[in-house]
């Protein structure tokens, strides 16, 4: 497993919600379904597909980049909701990527026309 990646970190308003792309290298000459999990404590707060393929790495050492979208949709206040993100392939390897949320009041919507 290769170290933890820099924290993807979200700050939204109580009622909205946020989404991010997580970018990472898959080096494997080889293609690749990655698995994607939530570890975490953060009750159904933070959101990502199931899997991603990638396809092989060209030779040489050069990556290719893939991406995945990670969504934050808070059912609660708080200053520091985390869970961790991780991506995990049999020969592509292990990503782990902490995610932080923060959930602030609701901010006022309108004015609202009822005519």
């Amino acid at each position: 497993a290769t170290p933890p990646d820099k924290a993807l970190t979200f700050s939204v308003p109580l009622g909205g919600r946020e989404a991010q792309v997580y970018r990472f290298t898959h080096w494997a000459e080889e293609k690749c379904d990655y698995k994607i999990s939530l570890q975490g404590g953060a009750k159904g707060m933070f959101e990502a597909q199931a899997s991603v393929s990638v396809g092989p790495a060209p030779p040489g050492g050069q990556g290719v980049e893939a991406t995945v979208e990670v969504v934050f949709e808070p059912g609660m206040l708080g200053e520091a909701l985390r869970d961790t993100l991780v991506l995990s392939s049999a020969a592509g390897g292990e990503y782990r990527v902490p995610l932080v949320g923060r959930c602030v009041g609701p901010r006022p919507q309108g004015p609202v026309d009822c005519s």
